[in-house]
């Protein structure tokens, strides 16, 4: 009689593929988002998201929602907690941890420990208190206010860089703005009137204009790329831009779909995709290739207004009746692979 070990390989097969994604949808209430009528998103310290809305500041941590609504004004006239009003613009952190936010009347900057400080009229620390669009940059905080260009502060002061000026930007509204990470360098995009960079090389820094016949002057809109430079887009198409290889066409909404007719907003993720909300859902593309559609099925409506990718990777977005996300789950193995021993006899 004779002893064999037998090793049995019960399944080799090495093929990897992804679980699908979940989409997580959040309709406005007491314990959700205050409102799906959004205006600014973004990412707080910690794993928290802050959302500037027309209802307040809602803020998302770890599946939870909790709402800020303005406080009256106690008997001295002081506004106490924040927001200063419901119609919050824009949100942004800067470098030490404070909330700025963007009003219509103002700005509002708070540490999250003390009483808010604000900044508005009668203070005549801006021309124009409407509030465009907020950014830092290191140390810096921009903004773009109403129609008179952008500011800077920096270490307590103020420097206005007043439209149609030496050094200054030559375009009176300044809708939006971003920073190239891979240079430092502040982009700005405006009301028709062109984009412009920050010549940061330079001892007495000052703005020039981009020129590029793929850069339509109606592309309002600059955000940053994660993989450095910055992306133009207006309705139809998308343009993405660095100082050293230029503008480059990235998509035309045709490449999307027949049904797309307009791009209403787009971010980028860390590995390259275009995240777009379009009039018929969000799309997710990359190097020319439509990687993911999620339409009324998934979203309960097509029109998005509004995306946002956050720290942790959810592709966040605003339709008219509420926002939530899309999660892509890691890879994993279709199969794992198992040995196993068996003593057998000879018979």
């Amino acid at each position: 009689m004779h002893r064999y070990l037998i090793l049995l390989l019960t399944l080799l097969i090495l093929t990897i593929v992804p679980v699908s994604g979940e989409v997580i949808l959040y309709w406005p209430g007491e314990d959700s988002i205050g409102t799906s009528d959004i205006k600014d998103i973004t990412n707080a310290p910690g794993e928290s998201l802050v959302f500037a809305t027309t209802n307040g500041i809602s803020i998302f941590n770890d599946g939870n929602w909790e709402i800020l609504h303005s406080k009256a004004r106690d008997r001295r006239g002081y506004l106490e907690g924040i927001p200063l009003n419901d119609y919050v613009l824009d949100a942004e952190y800067d470098i030490y941890g404070n909330l700025w936010l963007g009003y219509s009347d103002g700005i509002q900057i708070y540490d999250g420990y003390t009483k808010p400080r604000t900044m508005r009229y009668p203070e005549r620390t801006l021309i124009i208190y409407s509030i465009n669009d907020l950014q830092a940059r290191s140390d810096e905080m921009w903004v773009a206010t109403g129609n008179s260009g952008v500011y800077c502060y920096s270490k307590g002061e103020w420097k206005w860089f007043q439209p149609y000026t030496d050094k200054s930007p030559g375009a009176n509204r300044i809708v939006s703005m971003a920073v190239d990470y891979s240079t430092g360098a502040l982009v700005l995009a405006s009301d028709n009137e062109g984009q412009y960079i920050l010549n940061v090389t330079s001892d007495n820094p000052g703005f020039d204009e981009i020129i590029s016949h793929k850069i339509s002057k109606d592309m309002q809109n600059v955000r940053s790329d994660p993989s450095g430079g910055v992306y133009f887009f207006n309705e139809t198409d998308i343009v993405h831009y660095n100082e050293i290889s230029g503008a480059v066409n990235i998509l035309n909404v045709t490449d999307l779909s027949e049904d797309v007719h307009n791009i209403n907003d787009v971010y980028s993720t860390k590995d390259g995709k275009y995240i777009i909300g379009t009039n018929y859902g969000l799309y997710a593309w990359k190097e020319g290739i439509i990687l993911k559609h999620l339409s009324r099925k998934d979203l309960k409506e097509n029109n998005i207004k509004k995306v946002f990718v956050d720290a942790d990777g959810r592709w966040w977005f605003v339709n008219k009746i509420l926002t939530g996300y899309y999660y892509e789950k890691e890879f994993e193995p279709l199969v794992s692979i198992e040995f196993q021993y068996f003593d057998s006899l000879n018979f």
